[in-house]
């Protein structure tokens, strides 16, 4: 009996291969958390690990599908970018740093690339697994950590780290299908992202909400005129009454909603406020644009920038860092894979599963623009863009034609030119 049990259970993780892939994804946390967010050579193994696994689900597999053509040119763009970047800047990097950056960079696109073309993934099921376990390695920081004016430290952990894990769970818990556990994980991701005062998480949770709605909202299967009139005014109508509310909530209570607004995301905060220049965002921003007008087609280098920024802070932002790292070219190539995705993503819209990829490549382009979070491969929120970037817009390989045996094997009859006899 438990050999039977056994045998049908990994016979389910071959067929969904969602719940080990959802699963790994958190090995870059765990090392996060056992690093202390300073030894990344655990992110490293953790990324052998995972392309050791993508290898083993794909073994014995065949192509099913083609990389579409625009995110081949941008995949292909911006991994030439990179290697001629660090031609051109080879004086300012170890020969370790770069090899390292370029197997991370070849490895992490040839896992999208086996998934792509090998697996055919529900994204749902995946973010799910993912988030779960996500919620049940989070009591680790958050018991080592400290409140610090107001804002959970995790232990180890940058705060915004925590937060970025806590929106990925959010945006996994909008596709759940068990009403219990996705409000309980959407709950508790939200808390998280509150305790640690992570803005631009909770900034781009609410993006992935909306996309997730306005996706499910526009892929509705079509009814007849009548009824589809009706379903419009009523969209109308309930637009017209949230619009209101918002106003007489804004006009009756706008102090309290002024300091609700100040609490979650600190604007008059004099570390963290409006007056501080968005946590000296705007100075990175300047100083990385610097950084790509003195090289602006190839860039100072992947992954390089912030050893030549002031401080060697980041630039909190994945385009202008990027544009600061792999110029226009880089640029155009990264570009060109979010399109893709973008276009692939809402053509295929009907699909609950394409939702909630939506829903994560909405949520990373609008949180680039105040974090650095591009190209990436040691942490789980950009496996799964760069995962997703090369999966949606995917094309079916056409079968060669092939004469069913059955007819092959059976004479045809034989043809005669017109007008000979029988």
């Amino acid at each position: 009996m438990s050999r039977h049990f056994s045998q049908s259970a990994a016979g389910r993780l071959v067929r969904r291969p969602e719940f080990m892939l959802g699963a790994w994804l958190n090995t870059f946390f765990a090392a996060m958390i056992i690093g202390h967010s300073r030894q990344p050579a655990l992110l490293f193994v953790a990324l052998v690990a995972g392309a050791a696994l993508v290898v083993v689900l794909t073994w014995g597999r065949p192509a099913r599908h083609q990389i579409g053509p625009m995110t081949a040119w941008g995949s292909l763009v911006l991994l030439g970018a990179i290697l001629a970047g660090y031609a051109a800047n080879l004086d300012r990097y170890d020969a370790s740093f770069v090899f390292a950056n370029v197997t991370s960079m070849v490895l992490a696109l040839g896992m999208a690339y086996l998934v792509a073309t090998r697996l055919d993934l529900d994204w749902r099921l995946l973010l799910a697994c993912h988030a779960v376990v996500a919620l049940l390695l989070m009591p680790l920081p958050i018991a080592a950590g400290q409140m610090v004016w107001g804002r959970l430290l995790p232990g180890g952990l940058h705060p915004n780290y925590l937060g970025m894990i806590a929106m990925v769970a959010f945006i996994g818990a909008l596709g759940m299908r068990p009403r219990l556990l996705r409000w309980l994980v959407l709950l508790v991701a939200s808390a998280v992202m509150v305790a640690v005062s992570s803005r631009a998480s909770m900034l781009a949770s609410g993006v992935a909400a909306l996309a997730h709605a306005a996706a499910g909202a526009a892929g509705a299967p079509p009814r007849a005129p009548a009824l589809a009139g009706a379903r419009t005014v009523h969209a109308a109508l309930a637009v017209l009454g949230v619009g209101a509310g918002a106003l007489a909530l804004w006009l009756l209570e706008a102090d309290w909603l002024m300091r609700a607004a100040d609490l979650l995301l600190k604007i008059d905060d004099p570390y963290r406020g409006v007056g501080t220049g968005a946590s000296g965002r705007t100075e990175a921003w300047t100083a990385a644009l610097a950084l790509w007008s003195a090289q602006p087609l190839l860039g100072v280098g992947f992954k390089g920038h912030t050893f030549l920024m002031p401080q060697e802070l980041p630039a909190h932002s994945a385009y202008l860092g990027l544009l600061a790292e792999t110029g226009v070219l880089g640029m155009a190539g990264y570009l060109t894979q979010c399109g893709a995705a973008v276009a692939g993503l809402w053509r295929q819209r009907r699909d609950p599963a394409s939702r909630a990829g939506i829903a994560l490549v909405a949520s990373y382009l609008v949180y680039g623009l105040v974090e650095t979070r591009a190209v990436g491969f040691g942490n789980p929120y950009s496996i799964l863009f760069l995962w997703i970037a090369l999966y949606a817009p995917r094309l079916p390989l056409a079968e060669p034609f092939r004469i069913p045996r059955s007819h092959a094997s059976q004479p045809g009859p034989i043809s005669r030119p017109e007008g000979s006899p029988p």
